[in-house]
Order: structure tokens, then C-alpha cells, then sequence
């Protein structure tokens, strides 16, 4: 399904998201003032206002900061398929800084898209790519700099859980139960329930699922695999568990998913 929109949004207090995110569509995360970190494959990205970071689909992330605004343009691939020769554009995350003589102009763009969105103007998606091809091509033309990667410990999280879930996103499709894992990191059942849940805000049950269900809609989006192939390719044991968790965690079927792409 093609589809672009601008959100708005933004906080006066510290606040940092208790669970990770991970969509089917691009997420251009442009922060306009105050202070954050993108936090994805267990490191984290220091984010300062005028800058935008791109996120791909499939990406696990989060963040965390002080009090921010930003406006997040989320876009389906099919549509972020047509700036693929942009250079800015790729299959990972990346995070620029904007230069300075272009931050009036592309928060403006950006306010005019947030109003269009928001009014539900007739023809509205053709406003807004356009106004997202003009926003891609100042920065394009702009001399960005990258931002980096900070591969230190991320604040406020437990390190030792970290470990974790690098060894779940490695071995979603292997058999992963509680007591493997505790076995494997020297923790105790309820201790390492406690912590996991303080750290992630959700059980190991819940994310082993998420992480299997993410690559799911991953392999479902970008193969022709068939659905059982996947399921076994994902860690389940059965077509039909697979299918069952899979509507209770997206709300619909993965061959219906799988047509709405």
C-alpha cells in the first residue's frame, strides 16, 4: 500500500520509548530542537537538533532524551523506491547533521507537508511527495555531515541484557527458551525475568516473538518464500502456531499481509 505522512510531535519532559519499534515503512526522523539518542542494533546514536536520521524499514529502534519537537515522515517503500539513486538513501541507518543556510527552509517545508496531512487535502499524497522530493533534494545538495555511531555502553541499560538480546536477534530461528538462556549467561530464572523486563518492558517470551515476527514481515514483504518456509525460517515449529501469532501480534494473516504490501 503507497502511502507517505508527517507527524508532528513534541515533549517537554525527558522521556525515553519502553519498547522497541519496528515497521514495513521508512521512518525520517527529523529532530528540531533538543537532544535524543536513536538506540537500534545495541549501540546508540546522539541526535542534535537540526539534524534527520533515516531508518529503513525492519530496523529494530527506540529513543530516548530530554524534552524535544520533531516531525517524522514515514513513507512506504514502494513510494521510497523512486529516490533509491539518492545518496542518502540506503539499507541501513544513517544519521546526518543539516547545514545550517537550510534549516529554515526545510523545517518550513516540513510544517507546510504537517498542515497538508493534518487538513486531509484532496490529492494530498502528490503535494506531499513533492514536498518530500524537495526536502531530499536540499539535502542532497547540501554538504551533510554524517553523524555517528557511539559503540560505548547506552545510557540506562542494562548491558549484561544487551548481551541477550544481540543472542536472540542472532538466533531467532533456533529453539530459545528461558532456561537456555539462563544457563548460557550465568543468570538465575527469576533474576534474569526481573532484569529483562526492567531493560526491555516486556518479557523474553514476548520479545523472542517480536524478533520472529519482525523477520517474518520482512521475508513476507521482500521473498516469494512460501508461508510455511518462512514460519520454519522465523523458529516456529508449525504452520498454524505460526499463523496464529503472527494475527495476534499484527491483526491480520501473513498471506494477508503478505497481499497488502
Amino acid at each position: 500500500m503507497k502511502f507517505i505522512e508527517f507527524e508532528k510531535f513534541e515533549r517537554s519532559t525527558n522521556y525515553a520509548m519502553s519498547e522497541l519499534q519496528c515497521h514495513d515503512f521508512y521512518e525520517i526522523y527529523f529532530l528540531l530542537s533538543g537532544k535524543r539518542n536513536i538506540v537500534f542494533d545495541n549501540k546508540f546514536m546522539p541526535v542534535e537538533e537540526n539534524t534527520v536520521v533515516i531508518i529503513p524499514p525492519f530496523f529494530m529502534h527506540r529513543t530516548e532524551g530530554g524534552s524535544y519537537k520533531r516531525i517524522n515522515v514515514y513513507i512506504s517503500s514502494d513510494l521510497m523506491n523512486r529516490f533509491t539513486d539518492n545518496s542518502i538513501i540506503d539499507n541501513t541507518v544513517k544519521g546526518y547533521k543539516i547545514q545550517e543556510k537550510y534549516t529554515c527552509l526545510i523545517h518550513s517545508l516540513l510544517n507546510v507537508a504537517t498542515e497538508i496531512h493534518s487538513a486531509n487535502i484532496e490529492a494530498d499524497t502528490d503535494n506531499k511527495m513533492a514536498i518530500f522530493h524537495t526536502i531530499l533534494y536540499l539535502l542532497t545538495i547540501s554538504s551533510l555531515t554524517p553523524l555517528e555511531l557511539n559503540n560505548n555502553e547506552i545510557p540506562s541499560f542494562d548491558h549484561q541484557i544487551v548481551n541477550i538480546t544481540e543472542y536472540i536477534n542472532t538466533h531467532f530461528c533456533e529453539k530459545i527458551t528461558v532456561e537456555m538462556l539462563c544457563k548460557q549467561f550465568f543468570f538465575t530464572k527469576s533474576n534474569l525475568c526481573r532484569r529483562f523486563k526492567q531493560a526491555m518492558n516486556c518479557s523474553i517470551t514476548d520479545y523472542i516473538y517480536f524478533v520472529r515476527i519482525s523477520n517474518a514481515k520482512h521475508l513476507l514483504f521482500t521473498t516469494d518464500f512460501p508461508i510455511e518456509d518462512i514460519a520454519f525460517r522465523c523458529g516456529f515449529d508449525s504452520l498454524n502456531y505460526f499463523s496464529l501469532m503472527f494475527k495476534k501480534k499484527v491483526g491480520v494473516s501473513p498471506s494477508k499481509y503478505r497481499k497488502t504490501q
